[in-house]
């Protein structure tokens, strides 16, 4: 499962970062953001390549997956207010 575990580290690192940088904030917030974020889920993709460590990882990847979607979907919501008006 160790390359699963890092594919999927990967792919949620990237998204995240990506998600990150298309917001409006400014640029420092969005390279400390985006490092936080790309070491937390390549990390997590890196340390599931233990056997044992497998189901624990593979719940803070989902975990941070499910944060950061949050995190969009409020943005997303936020933009939205500002653009009626």
């Amino acid at each position: 499962m160790t390359p699963v575990t890092a594919l999927l580290g990967l792919m949620a690192g990237a998204w995240s970062v990506r998600s990150i940088c298309i917001k409006t904030q400014s640029t420092p917030k969005k390279v400390i953001k985006s490092i936080v974020a790309a070491g937390f889920f390549l990390g997590l993709g890196g340390l599931g390549a233990e056997e044992d460590k497998f189901v624990p990882v593979m719940i803070l990847l989902a975990v941070g997956a499910v944060i950061q979607l949050i995190a969009n979907k409020r943005d997303k919501s936020a933009a939205e207010k500002n653009n009626k008006i």
